[in-house]
Formats: C-alpha cells, sequence, structure tokens
C-alpha cells in the first residue's frame, strides 16, 4: 500500500465525522494534499477544522517518513473526476477527458452526457479533440482508457471597456 492509501485509511474516521467526502490523496515530493468535499459545497471553516483534526493523526501515525508539507483544500472550481459518483455529479457538465497514450485521441472536451459505472462507460457530446475545435456529438467513453478527466468551469470572456476618449481642449 503506498503513501496516498495508508493516508486516506487513517484520516477516513475524521473525514466521514466531519461528513465530507475524501476526493483524492495526492503525495508528490514533500506536499501531501488532502481533498475534501460535501455535496453542498465545503466551507474554509470545515477545511480548517479537517486540517486541525488530520494533522496530530498523521503525527501519531507517521506514515510519511521526514519532514513534508500538509495542505487541505477543496477540489476547487474544476473538479477531477475519479470515482463513478464524481462522473455521476458532473453530468450536464463540460469535462476534460485525457486518455492513456495507447488511444489515437489523446484529449477530448465536451458535455457530460450519462455515465454507466456497471459498463464502465460515459457518454460526452464532444465539442473539442486534442485542443481542436470538432464538433463530433456523442462519443462513448471506455472509463478504463481514461488517464484523467475534470470539470471545466467556462470562465468566459470579460467585456472590454470602452476605450476613454480625450477631450479636445478648446484654446
Amino acid at each position: 500500500m503506498g503513501i496516498p492509501e495508508t493516508v486516506a485509511e487513517i484520516i477516513s474516521p475524521v473525514v466521514d465525522e466531519l461528513d465530507c467526502e475524501l476526493v483524492d490523496v495526492e503525495w508528490s515530493g514533500q506536499m501531501l494534499r488532502i481533498v475534501l468535499d460535501r455535496p453542498d459545497g465545503i466551507s474554509t471553516d470545515v477545511l480548517a477544522k479537517a486540517n486541525r483534526e488530520i494533522s496530530p493523526l498523521l503525527d501519531l501515525e507517521d506514515p510519511i517518513p521526514g519532514r513534508y508539507t500538509l495542505e487541505v483544500s477543496s477540489p476547487g472550481v474544476e473538479r477531477p473526476l475519479n470515482k463513478p459518483a464524481h462522473w455521476e455529479r458532473a453530468i450536464g457538465e463540460q469535462v476534460i477527458v485525457k486518455f492513456v497514450k495507447t488511444e489515437d485521441v489523446r484529449r477530448i472536451r465536451g458535455g457530460l452526457v450519462s455515465i454507466d459505472t456497471e459498463a464502465g462507460t460515459a457518454v460526452v457530446d464532444v465539442v473539442e479533440v486534442d485542443g481542436i475545435d470538432r464538433a463530433e456529438g456523442p462519443r462513448d467513453v471506455e472509463l478504463s482508457l481514461v488517464d484523467s478527466a475534470r470539470t471545466v468551469f467556462d470562465w468566459g470572456q470579460a467585456e472590454r471597456p470602452e476605450p476613454k476618449r480625450k477631450k479636445k481642449s478648446s484654446r
């Protein structure tokens, strides 16, 4: 069992007690990132409480040798789709799906239409393929071929303010 799995096992009682979902545990270099969420969103107060309760627990169990930085956060606006429940909640949203390198298409973007967890497939209404606008319509996605996936927040383009025109002076 690796560090993320060990940490997830250690902190699961705290996560459950706080009525949160453990979205992800990432171990990278000297950074341990724990991502939590709630169905109705998670507040900074809950994240701070989780941090206060998780930190001493990890110090006691000591699953990571040496020094590291602990970060407890929300998934953010663009959320990873790691579990079937994440995919189900994202139906109707824009998603980016990156495939394993064995696929001829590396990445697609589009609206998540449906997910069939038993069959291990999802349907994405594709509007972009490998960074090129290409409305293909619905495409079946084999979840076993997905390297990573996340929701996409449309930031839109801010309207530019009209330039201020200098008034001509009357001399």
